[in-house]
């Protein structure tokens, strides 16, 4: 459904309603009690006129408004950015996996969803990392085991001197 159609429904819904309260401003009984109650003097029909006059008024005063909203409001543009997120949410969903209609919440998985995007754009510098700390712990470790290695040297040549020594 394009987004002048969602447009036309909503004036139109619009316009029900409007005319609906057109309607019911005419047709009301309590404005005539009110004023009577009040003191002020008037037939029936100078007050039907009256709020037959406050109806188209206030009818056509809407009518202009919300056509100004819509306009100020930019909704047709905003429906056509609608409907391009929901074809690119239905594609995403589909990429996902992800099934349209009802779904119940399900927090852990709309937080796996989250995760596995965000995982997938941190894998490779991530494994990157880990390569590079694989070999920063074996260089370390090479390090490690060649000072041990000159240790032992030192300590066989000490032992040996100290041997040597008390010998003599």
């Amino acid at each position: 459904m394009s987004h002048q159609v969602k447009i036309e429904q909503m004036e139109r819904s619009l316009e029900f309603v409007i005319s609906n309260l057109g309607e019911v401003v005419k047709n009301s009984r309590q404005p005539h009690k009110t004023l009577t109650t009040n003191g002020v003097n008037c037939s029936k029909d100078e007050v039907k006129q009256l709020m037959s006059a406050f109806a188209d008024k206030t009818t056509a005063l809407m009518r202009e408004k919300l056509s100004e909203i819509v306009k100020s409001e930019n909704l047709e543009e905003k429906y056509e950015k609608l409907e391009r997120l929901i074809q690119n949410s239905e594609k995403i969903n589909k990429e996902l996996g992800v099934t349209d209609g009802y779904r119940p919440i399900d927090p852990l998985t709309d937080t796996t969803l989250h995760v596995r995007k965000t995982f997938e754009t941190l894998k490779t510098p991530l494994q990157d990392a880990i390569e590079a700390m694989k070999e920063e712990i074996e260089e370390k470790t090479r390090e490690r085991d060649e000072k041990k290695a000159v240790l032992r040297e030192l300590v066989n040549l000490l032992e040996k001197q100290t041997k040597e020594e008390s010998c003599n």
